[in-house]
């Protein structure tokens, strides 16, 4: 594997403790959720026991790859499932060995949307009927997108049981919790924003109307297992997937007032990357302008998840996303926490170790995240043998 990249020391408050929902972190530090595709047969495995096993610590949380919730949500090849009796029992295997080293882990769910190839039998469900530019990514053939269905009452009541029941399942193989994927542009994202989002009925339109059916999903889910065990992945400034949206604190700071009223587990939140919002400076500049503006805030506050986390007075909020600076700015700033951390856990099983005592990192290998077998998985070298 290649060599190491940097010695990087995070600051000891990182390593103090953190109750969420009924569980006490002794660490802040945790595994976001990474698409690995080493699931054949959307069954956990030997391989799949080992990568989660090699990353857990005692008091410390994981957060699983996202996980499909019934054979329509997705179609993404080795992405493991949770609707199925064997992938239950796959995953008994994963959080045993997690929880027999002390460690806390929790199951992404996902329901795609718009985003998978035309392959599948089932038309995807959305928002609207708008479909997604090009081609899948995870598909080597390069097949384009299909054109959504845009979903009506029955198809929201079904896809509410089947979150509820995912969930329910998770519990059943031994979780300690799960996650609702509502970020990077798949289903609950094409609720979310405006840009796709086109409904002239009570799920369309107004902020309110929007989230509506992002909420019934939420509610499905703490009506399974309790709210304890439920947390959610937002995205505010996401634009994957096609997803925006034009007035991202608008539509989220409702989102985040509504699942505080909840009193839930966690929120989970995407740290803005500007580079993927702006392609010129001016851009940019009017952005922050006009957020500020609507926001009654400084400018600074703008393009910042600072907002949300003053809206999360009692839902403890772990943040994702950028490098190893500007999370820890983000912490010591008091925006997050906790921090998810995502390739540096990839390429460095004991993360939490190496940031605790400055120990140098594993450079990741991009080529290698998505491919079958073990290499760039379970083989980069720990720090202590």
């Amino acid at each position: 594997m290649s060599g190491y990249v940097e010695n990087f020391k995070m600051p000891a408050s990182l390593f103090t403790p953190l109750r969420i929902g009924n569980m006490e972190l002794s660490h802040r530090v945790i595994l976001a959720p990474c698409t690995r595709c080493r699931s054949p047969e959307q069954v956990p495995g030997d391989l799949n026991v080992e990568y989660y096993s090699q990353r857990a610590t005692k008091g410390g949380l994981l957060i699983t790859e996202a996980t499909f919730i019934s054979p329509r949500a997705g179609t993404f090849a080795r992405v493991p499932g949770i609707f199925e009796k064997d992938q239950i029992e796959g995953w008994k295997e994963v959080t045993s060995a997690v929880h027999a080293k002390g460690g806390y882990v929790f199951l992404q769910l996902w329901y795609t949307g718009r985003c998978p190839p035309d392959v599948s039998e089932y038309q995807p469900l959305s928002s609207s009927n708008k479909r997604l530019e090009g081609c899948c990514p995870f598909n080597p053939n390069q097949i384009p997108f299909a054109e959504p269905k845009p979903m009506d009452l029955e198809d929201m009541k079904q896809v509410c049981s089947e979150y509820g029941q995912a969930a329910s399942n998770a519990v059943v193989a031994g979780f300690d919790g799960v996650e609702i994927h509502a970020a990077n542009g798949y289903l609950i994202d094409q609720f979310l924003c405006d840009n796709i989002n086109d409904r002239q009925d009570e799920f369309g339109g107004s902020v309110e109307n929007r989230a509506r059916f992002p909420l019934m999903i939420f509610d499905a889910m703490i009506q399974s297992v309790g709210a304890h065990r439920v947390g959610i992945r937002l995205s505010p400034f996401g634009n994957v997937h096609g997803a925006a949206d034009s007035d991202p604190y608008a539509t989220w700071g409702y989102v985040c007032k509504e699942i505080e009223k909840r009193k839930v587990a966690y929120v989970h939140l995407v740290e803005p990357r500007h580079h993927d919002l702006f392609q010129t400076t001016e851009q940019k500049l009017a952005f922050l302008k006009g957020s500020a503006a609507r926001m009654g805030r400084d400018v600074e506050d703008a393009l910042t998840l600072r907002p949300f986390k003053q809206v999360l007075k009692s839902t403890p909020t772990i943040v994702a996303g950028g490098g190893l600076e500007t999370a820890m700015n983000t912490f010591l700033e008091g925006e997050a926490d906790a921090l998810a951390f995502g390739r540096f856990f990839i390429a460095n099983a004991d993360l939490p170790l190496r940031l605790q005592h400055g120990l140098p990192l594993n450079k990741w290998d991009r080529s290698l995240f998505y491919t079958p077998g073990p290499t760039g998985y379970t083989d980069y070298p720990l720090a202590v043998a």
